[in-house]
């Protein structure tokens, strides 16, 4: 479960840097729209993997809005919080 909230994750932090790339880059408004909501389905992956992690990590699920955070966040729950299952 941890591989897969790892991989929701990724994803969304992949997802994430599309609205400021496309805001310096594109002038079209609609254009805009499409990649702020990108990044907004970005950031909710992110978060949600990051509750999944925490999950599997046997951690309460609020562990994982360190999500918020990106790098930080996810690398916070992946080597510091700990894991009860283990």
């Amino acid at each position: 479960m941890k591989k897969s909230g790892l991989t929701l994750a990724l994803i969304g932090l992949a997802f994430s840097p599309l609205a400021p790339l496309a805001g310096g880059l594109i002038e079209s408004a609609s254009i805009r729209r499409s990649a702020a909501l990108a990044t907004t389905f970005g950031v909710a992956l992110l978060v949600y993997g990051c509750i999944r992690i925490a999950r599997a990590k046997g951690q309460p699920w609020l562990y994982g809005l360190l999500g918020f955070f990106s790098f930080i966040g996810l690398g916070l729950l992946w080597f510091v919080v700990p894991d009860k299952n283990a």
